[in-house]
């Protein structure tokens, strides 16, 4: 895949900027490089404002229309999927690690010859990978949060995020979460913050991204990790990789929007996200994670499509990767998932599940936020 330009770092404006931040970078940009401006100047530097007056106009004729601005964006998003999929799928790692910063052999006394390598490189085998995180989404690996870090630089981190955050707004920028506010955050830092009146210093709230471009972005993600796959057929990362995308793409519409025709037609992805993960476990076997995932997108699938085949296919998976790995949070709650979707449903026994989730004192925040939403749902 060719590298796109950048148009937002064209016409330096946020990604989120809406239609009228664009509108007034375009202008103000073309007025940076005007020709009037420049004229009798070198020549150099003539050519250089006329270059990059195209760059502009070609930036602004893509952002500044809706249509060609999404597809720009679906195909950036893919672009930097497709190279952090590359990173995981391969273990690259980057040249600094690549070096081999042993101490060289002694000279003794003597020259060295032309052809000394004075920075040698480790050989292949030599080289490790960081070592990859396991679960099932990169997003619940994002919630975590260490936890040795002091109250006080907690405190320090909350203020310059705030401060940050204001930056943006009041630059028209605007900070999002994808959906309008990210189970990551939580609590009201900015209260702690001196607000001016609201006549000197209004603030609108940050637009939130509509379904039709969280469609578009999980679109993206899902040709990415198909095309990862096309080109490592037999790598079982590969395959896993496009479950979680064909898992997240219709995930993300079963919770915002579960009534809709738009999730109807889209039940067909859990079971193309199962068969994915059918194919992952197959090249890695015995991993219960995996195991797990492919049960509860048999469990979704059956319960959309109303066959309980599935969902005894489903519940039989992840009732085998919990009795394996019991102290693993996701595991818990993708059985009780399970279980909560058989006809009838065994309601108390999900809820066992889930409420066993909350007491494993290492579970993800992510997970455990989950199981405590799904319990205040269930429970009687």
């Amino acid at each position: 895949m060719h590298m796109i330009d950048d148009h937002y770092e064209v016409l330096q404006v946020h990604p989120k900027a809406d239609q009228e931040a664009i509108q007034a970078a375009y202008t103000r940009m073309l007025a940076k490089y005007d020709a009037e401006r420049l004229s009798g100047g070198a020549d150099e530097l003539v050519q250089l404002a006329s270059m990059k007056r195209a760059a502009i106009e070609q930036a602004y004729a893509v952002l500044g229309d809706p249509q060609r601005r999404a597809n720009y964006d679906a195909e950036r998003a893919a672009q930097a999927m497709q190279a952090q999929l590359t990173a995981e799928v391969q273990g690259d790692v980057g040249a600094d690690e690549r070096i081999d910063y042993r101490p060289l052999p002694p000279a003794k006394g003597q020259e060295r010859p032309r052809s000394f390598n004075a920075q040698p490189t480790l050989p292949p085998a030599a080289v490790q990978p960081a070592p990859r995180q396991a679960g099932r989404s990169a997003n619940e690996a994002k919630q975590q949060r260490p936890l040795w870090l002091t109250s006080s630089i907690v405190v320090g981190v909350l203020t310059f995020v705030v401060m940050l955050s204001s930056l943006f707004l009041t630059e028209g920028a605007g900070l999002q979460s994808l959906f309008g506010g990210s189970p990551k955050t939580g609590g009201n830092a900015a209260a702690s913050v001196p607000q001016a009146p609201a006549a000197q210093q209004p603030q609108a709230p940050a637009p939130t991204m509509t379904m039709d471009e969280i469609v578009v972005e999980y679109e993206a993600q899902v040709v990415t990790a198909q095309q990862m796959v096309n080109s490592l057929p037999d790598n079982a990362l590969a395959w896993r990789r496009l479950g979680d995308a064909l898992y997240d793409s219709v995930q993300v519409i079963r919770e915002k929007a579960p009534d809709s025709a738009l999730y109807q037609e889209r039940i067909p992805r859990w079971r193309e996200a199962s068969e994915a993960y059918d194919e992952a476990l197959q090249r890695d076997l015995g991993n219960t994670s995996i195991l797990s995932e492919r049960g509860v997108t048999r469990c979704y699938y059956g319960a959309g499509i109303g066959d309980p085949q599935y969902v005894q296919q489903g519940l039989a998976d992840t009732q085998e990767a919990a009795a394996i790995a019991s102290d693993n949070g996701r595991i818990r709650l993708n059985y009780g998932m399970c279980l909560i979707s058989s006809d009838p449903p065994q309601t108390e026994a999900a809820l066992a599940e889930w409420q066993a989730v909350l007491a494993m004192p290492a579970a993800e925040i992510g997970v455990a936020r989950q199981a405590q939403i799904l319990i205040e749902q269930y429970q009687e």
